[in-house]
């Protein structure tokens, strides 16, 4: 299903305050987004679509994160709900996944599918991580993030990041250099 973006709003949120690849992760797809012409409103009341980047990494992210989603209304709303980020990917079958779609860490392409768009998300500015749009405060404005390697060298079973993120897979130089 193709997203007409003139007529949409989106709201979109991190559901996590702690996890540097999550807010580069919520930035890019805002900046893909705006890029695309879609329109980002400041609350879920007025949107039509949530959007919600999610952390899974410790006990205690998965459980904010759940609480966050519950108080956007997955259950109980008629809106459009895409789960994103790395708590699909550690929880394919928790019962709140069944009212979204989800979207994993290494499948935020597949936003090009619903909210296409002439700017494809992986040729988005994210270097400089949003704080404000995320409503974090910024302790090292003059930062730079640059995602060159995502997952896990590791298999542990008790591990969520290898759940979440697979074998870790660089990107390539050249792709690393288009985005310094």
């Amino acid at each position: 299903m193709q997203i007409n973006n003139n007529k949409q709003k989106i709201y979109l949120c991190s559901t996590t305050n702690l996890c540097e690849i999550n807010h580069h992760h919520t930035t890019e797809v805002k900046n893909y987004l705006i890029q695309n012409g879609y329109q980002l409103v400041n609350n879920s009341e007025e949107a039509t679509h949530i959007l919600a980047m999610t952390c899974g990494a410790l006990q205690s992210s998965e459980d904010r994160t759940i609480k966050k989603l519950e108080e956007l209304g997955v259950y109980t709303s008629s809106k459009s709900f895409y789960i994103m980020g790395c708590l699909p990917g550690i929880h394919r079958n928790l019962p709140i996944f069944k009212k979204a779609t989800c979207i994993g860490a290494r499948e935020l392409n597949q936003l090009e599918d619903v909210f296409p768009g002439r700017v494809k998300i992986n040729q988005t500015e994210t270097n400089l991580i949003d704080y404000k749009f995320l409503q974090l405060r910024d302790k090292s404005p003059n930062r730079f993030t640059l995602v060159v390697v995502q997952g896990c060298l590791g298999s542990c079973t008790y591990c969520a990041i290898h759940k979440a993120k697979g074998v870790a897979k660089s990107q390539s130089i050249e792709s690393i250099l288009r985005r310094v």
